[in-house]
């Protein structure tokens, strides 16, 4: 289908639009291997695209889990499926909403629910973007929600991570002013994967929403251990009446990717003004709600996919530092390595050895970031990487 290319820019403009009622006729050409060109890091664009038309041996370039969705979940889905498929959501939606709250601790005005966390990221950046002003974030970090953001009018303040891909708080907090409306924490970093000492980010929190909301992305802190992983969220401080938002997803480490299941927890005043800019209960599919409430509570099946993420990133850093690389400090799904190789012609390379990576360019530096698979996907990675040597 004849179309003309659309750049990443130009796709978050049209996505922050049409999520506030106006659409585009913008095409996007399925022919091509890589969608190009792309930008750098500098410019919080990416290099090269993850969008690869060529069959993968090892697909690491969307930091999805390779072990789908536990049993349970499927089977809640298809019987909702075969059931209840061909009715709305918002009812479900009630009920979903109800169900997370109560997990949490929290009231049923503290949540809202969306199809991803994508979703959550476009209303926030509608929210406070239409404002104008700017947002404070590290660098790198997601760039959905400051994208948009940008593409509405808002200013994007960026603060670089320090020497070891750590997001910066003291120069975060610093670079707050009079205009700044929201300030952006991705914790676990993407595309880092690195950790803020939980007591200073709470801190930080603290202070800064007396200032400005802060907005934290937790999408990845399902992949830390259990054990440490209620005082790495920052969800207790929504408890206490901060002025702070969490955003989670059930993309990562529940496997629901192509099912869309987010939500958000925040300070009752907050979640209304993001859901000014929703029109109906929820967004998401019944069966999707179904098998999130079930996989929410398969502790078995989290466990699992947690300990051979674990593995499979143990056996990649390893890997890698034994071939002189030095991959980052990561607690998720991916991790990055600084790389000497242009960035699009890595990503490419490495395709036609059937592996998807991603690659960014962050102060002149080209890096590569993997998402970790399975062992056997790993394996291939490496294998890859030997003949490519980046």
């Amino acid at each position: 289908m004849a179309g003309r290319n659309i750049n990443r820019r130009d796709w978050l403009k049209a996505g922050a639009l049409m999520s506030a009622g106006l659409t585009f006729g913008l095409k996007v050409n399925a022919n091509s291997a890589l969608v190009k060109p792309s930008l750098s890091f500098q410019t919080g664009e990416w290099v090269g695209d993850y969008l690869i038309d060529a069959p993968l041996k090892a697909k690491l370039n969307a930091n999805e889990n390779p072990y789908g969705q536990s049993k349970k979940a499927k089977a809640a889905y298809i019987k909702e499926f075969n059931g209840n498929a061909n009715l709305y959501g918002s009812s479900l939606g009630r009920e979903f909403k109800t169900f997370m709250a109560d997990k949490i601790g929290v009231n049923d005005n503290n949540v809202i629910l969306s199809a991803g966390s994508m979703e959550l990221l476009q209303l926030t950046a509608l929210s406070f973007g239409l404002e104008k002003g700017n947002m404070v974030s590290a660098f790198p970090t997601f760039e959905n929600l400051l994208r948009n953001a940008e593409a509405v009018g808002c200013d994007w303040k960026q603060i670089d991570v320090n020497g070891e891909l750590i997001e910066d708080l003291a120069g975060m907090e610093n670079a707050i002013d009079s205009e700044t409306g929201l300030m952006y924490v991705c914790n676990p970093n993407n595309p880092t994967g690195s950790l803020q000492n939980p007591d200073e980010l709470r801190e930080f929190c603290k202070r800064v929403s007396k200032r400005v909301p802060v907005f934290v992305d937790e999408a990845y802190n399902e992949f830390l251990d259990p054990r440490i992983q209620e005082n790495n969220s920052m969800i207790d401080l929504v408890k206490e009446g901060y002025d702070v938002v969490i955003c989670k997803t059930f993309s990562k480490l529940h496997g629901f990717a192509g099912l869309r299941v987010g939500y958000a927890v925040g300070n009752e005043k907050l979640i209304a003004k993001m859901k000014k800019f929703r029109n109906s209960m929820t967004t998401m599919s019944r069966p999707s709600m179904k098998g999130a409430m079930v996989s929410y509570q398969d502790v078995d099946f989290l466990s699992f996919c947690r300990k051979k993420t674990a593995d499979a990133r143990y056996f990649t850093t390893e890997g890698l530092k034994k071939r002189g690389y030095e991959p980052s400090a990561s607690v998720t799904s991916f991790m990055v390595f600084p790389i000497k190789m242009r960035g699009d012609e890595y990503i490419q390379s490495m395709a036609n050895e059937g592996v998807g990576i991603r690659s960014w360019e962050f102060k002149g530096q080209q890096w590569c970031r993997v998402s970790i698979g399975t062992l056997d996907e790993m394996k291939e990675f490496f294998k890859a990487l030997d003949k490519v040597k980046p």
